[in-house]
């Protein structure tokens, strides 16, 4: 059990917390992104883009998360 416990908090970690900040701060996550360019705002379609992505993973990591205290596929 402390296994799936401690991957679940990885997939926290790793998955959710992004994205969980790029649907609350989509510029900071702007900033942090390849595409950032000094005084350059970001566009309206580049936040939305961010805040669409934070939604997917946060699902994603939702999902995996309910997997890995399951037990996996395989119902072991």
């Amino acid at each position: 059990m402390i296994d799936r416990i401690t991957i679940a908090l990885f997939i926290t970690i790793i998955v959710i917390l992004p994205g969980i900040l790029s649907i609350i701060q989509p510029e900071m996550m702007y900033k942090r992104s390849g595409t950032y360019v000094y005084p350059k705002k970001p566009s309206k379609t580049a936040v939305k883009g961010f805040k669409t992505g934070g939604y997917v993973s946060v699902t994603i990591g939702v999902f995996l998360i309910v997997v890995a205290l399951l037990g996996g596929f395989k119902g072991t």
